[in-house]
């Protein structure tokens, strides 16, 4: 019998299951699909895996900018990452702003498609303006430099991303080439979201579905961390509907 999944749960821990019976709860429906390669798509509910334990992320104490990303909690499976919820002290302002922006444009990746676009270079509402500002990124540098505990100053703009169906994200680990980012802050942002509507972060252990081994469902004003290597290896699940937000920021020893 699939173990059922708690609504809260904001870190799922997964397995392969060697029996080769054993596969992830249908509460996710069509939302556990990683994109492939030529225009090919793997549903992990089709894949030998099973769920292994629930953890749940900290909520992160009320706090202006950035400060609470420094509190995030760390996690080890497959590779080393940090969570924490209520990233934002005004996570439903930055989304609303996000969602009633026409800035967009459509960047594809190979692996990916969505709309970018560069929230340094707009004019946000004053609630959000603190957070983009010169003075918002030096408080998000020095977020980043106490959560991953040494030095680090951002590597390009931060970005926004906005998914529609179908896109999601394939497997990929943006390992550094030299003067590139080293280290990612991703802040989720949704409205109502629900598990088949996807979009939903896959961390795995090589390249390839059956290595899946936390799935981080998309959760709004959730804050993922995890440095970058050759083996963070790392998807988004395809959306089935609604619009999925995101803040990026990426980076690099100061």
């Amino acid at each position: 019998m699939t173990p059922a999944i708690a609504d809260g749960a904001a870190i799922l821990e997964i397995e392969e299951d060697a029996a080769q019976e054993a596969h992830l709860h249908p509460d996710f429906g069509a939302g556990l699909m990683i994109p492939g390669r030529n225009s090919t798509a793997v549903d992990l509910r089709a894949v030998p895996l099973r769920l292994l334990a629930e953890r749940e992320a900290p909520t992160l104490p009320p706090s202006a900018g950035w400060c609470g990303t420094s509190k995030m909690a760390w996690f080890h499976r497959p590779f080393a990452f940090a969570v924490g919820v209520n990233a934002l002290q005004n996570g439903d302002g930055v989304l609303a702003w996000l969602a009633g922006n026409d800035r967009w444009r459509r960047d594809d990746g190979g692996f990916y498609t969505a709309d970018v676009m560069s929230v340094e270079k707009l004019d946000p509402p004053a609630l959000c303006a603190r957070l983009f500002n010169a003075e918002g990124r030096s408080g998000l540098e020095r977020a980043a430099s106490m959560l991953f505990g040494e030095q680090l100053k951002l590597h390009g703009p931060v970005v926004a991303h906005r998914m529609t169906p179908p896109q999601g994200i394939g497997i990929h680990s943006d390992a550094p080439q030299p003067d590139e980012e080293t280290h990612r802050l991703v802040v989720l942002l949704a409205d109502g979201w629900s598990r088949p509507q996807g979009g939903h972060f896959v961390l795995l252990e090589r390249d390839s579905p059956m290595s899946a081994r936390t799935i981080i469902p998309h959760r709004h004003n959730t804050a993922i961390a995890f440095r970058l290597t050759g083996q963070s290896f790392h998807a988004v699940t395809t959306l089935t509907s609604g619009r999925r937000f995101s803040i990026v920021a990426s980076f690099r020893p100061a």
